[in-house]
């Protein structure tokens, strides 16, 4: 095994205060929705620093959020592409959604961002149907059961070399528990073993599609600890690749 830091909650707290730099608008944002009974489903400010360095790096233009929730991503990503660059943000509930407009618009990038309300597969299948794309870049942070599906269309929609990011896929670590081995050695069962034959129901989902993730060829995978990124790349439509990015954290 290679060397790694335990992440106590000293290390936590140090990684947090140096690597989340903020706007005061995020700043804003992002403290309204700790007062909210749901505001654990909202990235940390360390996250979205490294949403926008991929995005940077990336030179990506065409974006991709699938989970807005109230906003604090898609505006880190938003501040973070250039005067041209556009997020197309999919959301199922206008609520979240509406607490995001006012600090889009005060950061002054709702302009940049496509906000579509509805289900984001049927979001996804329509973009894919309509020729939409391609997007350089996409970030996956919405119902964890329905990762799977919109990894799939996500990689119809990305272009070649592109980078997929997805946040949640350690799940406090139940990926790494003993009655989910089974199913990360062969992909043909995690798609057909039913939720109630693991006993944790709709829950073990995501622990599937990080193994079918690994499983499938279109991909190279590369998986840190803690809470650090997932990378794999993927050796996608003929001879060209594209890459996936899966952000982890505890949670």
């Amino acid at each position: 095994m290679g060397r790694m830091v335990s992440p106590t909650p000293q290390v936590v707290e140090y990684l947090a205060r140096i690597g989340g730099r903020e706007t005061p608008v995020q700043t804003k944002l992002r403290r309204e929705t700790e007062k909210r009974a749901d505001g654990h489903m909202q990235v940390t400010a360390e996250q979205a620093a490294s949403l926008q360095i991929l995005v940077k790096i990336t030179g990506a233009i065409r974006c991709l959020e699938v989970g807005v929730f109230t906003g604090y991503s898609a505006l880190a990503v938003a501040l973070a592409l250039p005067a041209q660059g556009r997020v197309v943000a999919l959301d199922i509930a206008k609520d979240f959604t509406d607490l995001a407009k006012p600090y889009w618009k005060e950061a002054g990038v709702d302009g940049k961002i496509d906000l579509r309300i509805g289900p984001a597969a049927h979001a996804m299948d329509a973009m894919i149907a309509a020729g939409e794309g391609p997007f350089d870049f996409a970030f996956i942070d919405a119902d964890k059961p329905g990762y799977d599906a919109y990894y799939e269309r996500a990689l119809k929609l990305v272009r070649p070399g592109g980078l997929i990011v997805l946040d949640n896929m350690l799940l406090s670590g139940k990926v790494a528990e003993p009655r989910h081995q089974p199913a990360w050695r062969d992909r043909s069962r995690v798609k057909l073993l039913p939720p109630e034959a693991t006993g944790a129901g709709r829950k073990a989902r995501p622990f599937f599609f990080s193994a079918s993730a690994a499983a499938k060829p279109r991909r190279d995978h590369q998986h840190p600890p803690a809470s650090f990124p997932l990378r794999c790349r993927a050796s996608g439509r003929g001879k060209v690749s594209q890459r996936g990015v899966v952000i982890d954290d505890p949670s």
